[in-house]
């Protein structure tokens, strides 16, 4: 992972082409600390990172972002509000690139959503 001890995977349940994963936020990161004092709020790009860093998990293979289509940043994801978050990501190969969409979510609220491409690299 990029963002070591960022956060911690829970549980992770996959079907067909899709994953439904659960992860816990470490409050406590570094990151918090500039991201911002005293108001932390998840970076968008570590949305991102995380939904490469599940796929590739769940793929097996080392994933490289080539085109992101859309991007929706919906709500703020404040660490110590929302610990837990669940991402559901469905997936398909296309023209040699993996498709996917994501959407970060919690008790039916969603702070994020994702479609976009990849492809695998060394």
């Amino acid at each position: 992972m990029l963002l070591s001890d960022f956060y911690t995977i829970l549980n992770s349940n996959s079907e067909d082409s899709s994953v439904r994963t659960e992860v816990e936020l470490n409050a406590d990161h570094d990151i918090f600390a500039g991201h911002f004092p005293n108001m932390p709020v998840v970076p968008g790009v570590c949305q991102v990172q995380m939904t490469k860093e599940i796929l590739s998990k769940e793929l097996g293979v080392k994933l490289r972002l080539t085109s992101a289509v859309n991007i929706k940043f919906l709500a703020i994801i404040n660490p110590e509000q929302n610990r837990f978050l669940q991402f559901d990501l469905t997936y398909s190969e296309e023209n040699g690139r993996i498709k996917s969409q994501n959407v970060i979510s919690h008790d039916g609220k969603v702070f994020f959503k994702f479609k976009g491409y990849f492809v695998e690299t060394d």
